[in-house]
């Protein structure tokens, strides 16, 4: 995701750019200064006895900065010495400042004072979670078939942004109700909803936003949703998606047939907190939803979820038509360890012909062949290649016969094997070891 704001050569649109950059990093700061009832009413001047400064620096680290420092300076010495504790406490704890210095705060140089500021940003606020934040908001916005290339442009309009709102609780800012045409009140609508049900601070101005984009002041603003996610999912005897999970037959191929009257697939769920311990609880927002993996943005059918306490939530489900699915769980709309999980359903054994000289008489020593393709009118997908067709060949003489696959493709797979003997035969057909059609079949070999 690019960060890299221009407004060319625009010396206006430069100047409002860096005013709304000023107010953004001004309220982030403050919202860490509130806690010492402290307040920066201007970025510009109010670092420049270096008093607030100290303050933010030891608020950031969690640490004191070991200094008796001048509480009420009266001179540039003093205040130039305050400014320079904290830049030196500051790149001891990790911070790497390149190209300012005490009298670049003190001469209240605004563009290096933002871009110190930007310097705590990433490292005590955006990089204090890892690198997890682009794809974090990838992956929700790609619930809502979005997009971000920047954190400029592509937020100006306030889709983006109400769509990462809502992914905190679905249903809460529904996308099909944005309107486009009023970009601004969108934006203002789901900064209001995060201020309000997530206590998301509003450090950017919604208007900023809109008018002149800014991809640092908008990275920090989003970056408060990630964290708030992050404290969320991290809350003991809260279900997490990332570490829930499901199991059961009804995720596996084996045994797995689609049959036009009732024949109920199943399989469990189990919730698991954010330090990997089973959520006894219950109530948690669970969902399953199963589509053609050709086509998995369009679920058919919806999956009955029940709580059975414990931690454990059964899904039912029915299929009637053969074919490749995919089953999607989610947690509160976000997909669970392992999701969505591929299933294969086959036809009916009876959706099946068998035919060949391996089924009906024959010579010894000669290859005999087993065809087994789907029956004309059946479903359609009825057979798929790597189907689990097998087949069994017996004599009364020397038992097994060794039987070869050569052929198997969507529609037809073919086995051979050679009879040494002549005597009464038996041949097994089966799908998933369940008898096709006229299985088994017995002929005389001569």
């Amino acid at each position: 995701m690019s960060t890299n704001t221009s407004y060319g050569g625009d010396e206006e649109l430069q100047k409002k750019w860096m005013a709304g950059q000023k107010r953004t990093f001004t309220r982030w700061a403050n919202n860490f200064l509130q806690a010492r009832k402290l307040k920066i009413n201007d970025l510009e001047s109010d670092l420049a006895d270096g008093i607030n400064l100290i303050n933010l620096v030891e608020i950031l680290t969690n640490k004191s900065i070991g200094i008796k420092y001048k509480t009420a300076p009266k001179n540039k010495a003093a205040k130039l010495e305050n400014i320079c504790f904290a830049l030196d406490f500051v790149q001891k704890n990790g911070v790497r400042l390149v190209g300012i210095g005490g009298s670049d705060i003190y001469d209240q140089n605004i563009k290096l004072i933002l871009g110190m500021i930007w310097t705590f940003i990433l490292k005590f606020h955006i990089q204090r979670d890892g690198a997890g934040l682009e794809q974090w908001v990838t992956e929700q916005l790609a619930k809502y078939g979005l997009k971000s290339r920047n954190y400029a442009n592509d937020w100006s309009n306030g889709q983006l942004l109400t769509a990462l709102v809502d992914s905190l609780d679905p249903g809460s800012l529904p996308l099909t109700k944005y309107n486009p045409n009023e970009p601004l009140a969108e934006i203002e609508k789901a900064m209001d909803l995060a201020e309000r049900q997530f206590e998301i601070p509003r450090i950017l101005d919604a208007q900023d936003l809109f008018e002149i984009p800014d991809d640092l002041s908008t990275m920090t603003y989003v970056s408060y949703f990630y964290q708030y996610y992050l404290r969320r999912m991290s809350q003991p005897g809260r279900a997490c998606a990332k570490h829930s999970f499901a199991e059961g037959p009804g995720l596996l191929n084996s045994s797995s047939f689609a049959t036009r009257g009732a024949n109920t697939k199943t399989f469990y769920i189990t919730a698991v907190d954010f330090s990997k311990k089973i959520v006894h609880k219950g109530g948690d927002p669970f969902s399953a939803n199963l589509a053609k993996a050709s086509e998995p943005a369009k679920p058919i059918i919806s999956c009955s979820v029940k709580d059975i306490g414990n931690g454990t939530y059964r899904v039912d489900y029915q299929i009637t038509d053969p074919g490749d699915y995919l089953i999607d769980v989610l947690l509160d709309g976000e997909k669970i360890a392992g999701s969505p999980f591929p299933v294969r359903f086959w036809a009916s054994p009876d959706e099946f012909s068998v035919s060949g000289s391996g089924v009906k008489a024959g010579k010894a020593c000669e290859t005999l062949e087993v065809i087994i393709q789907s029956r004309e009118g059946a479903k359609e997908n009825g057979l798929k290649k790597g189907d689990p067709f097998c087949v069994f060949a017996r004599d009364q003489r020397e038992g097994k016969i060794p039987v070869v696959l050569v052929e198997d493709e969507d529609g037809l797979q073919k086995f051979t094997f050679t009879p040494k003997h002549s005597g009464f035969l038996t041949v097994d057909v089966m799908l998933n070891f369940v008898p096709l059609a006229g299985s088994p079949f017995s002929f005389l070999v001569i």
